[in-house]
């Protein structure tokens, strides 16, 4: 029988997951036909980076707890949300997402950028798609210095 839970990863865990993520974002060519790629492995480093910065701030030693942590604030798990992590830390208005919009215009937040990228879907306004890139490379270079 499989479990419906989540792995539980601890805190080292997320901060080699992050590390390893972000050097093969940075190591990945910024040639087109990789950009969703790169983009997915950055989203995937900065959740895992955000996470393990939450963990370290609140002596947090494992995904469990840092789902109580969460489920304590209110805000349920943190999942893919790194809006509600940044909140978190206090860092939601230096780093701020945009909402994107598909070219049939279904809503996209940034705590399904994930998917997005996953599945290759082309953003209506190009620009937005590459300034939220550029912001989560930024969390990822600020995350380097606090991890």
């Amino acid at each position: 029988m499989v479990s419906s839970k989540k792995l539980n990863v601890t805190q080292n865990e997320f901060l080699n997951s992050f590390k390893f993520h972000y050097r093969t974002y940075q190591a990945l060519s910024d040639d087109e036909k990789y950009v969703y790629d790169r983009r997915l492995i950055l989203f995937y480093a900065v959740e895992c980076g955000l996470k393990c910065w939450i963990m370290k701030n609140n002596a947090l030693k494992d995904y469990y707890e840092l789902k109580e942590y969460a489920e304590r604030k209110g805000i349920g798990d943190f999942s893919h949300n790194i809006k509600e992590m940044l909140k978190d830390r206090n860092m939601s208005e230096k780093y701020i997402l945009k909402n994107l919009k598909t070219l049939g215009g279904q809503r996209v937040e940034p705590k399904h950028l994930n998917q997005f990228w996953r599945y290759g879907v082309h953003a209506d306004d190009r620009e937005a798609e590459n300034k939220n890139e550029k912001v989560l490379n930024d969390i990822a270079m600020d995350l380097l210095k606090r991890l």
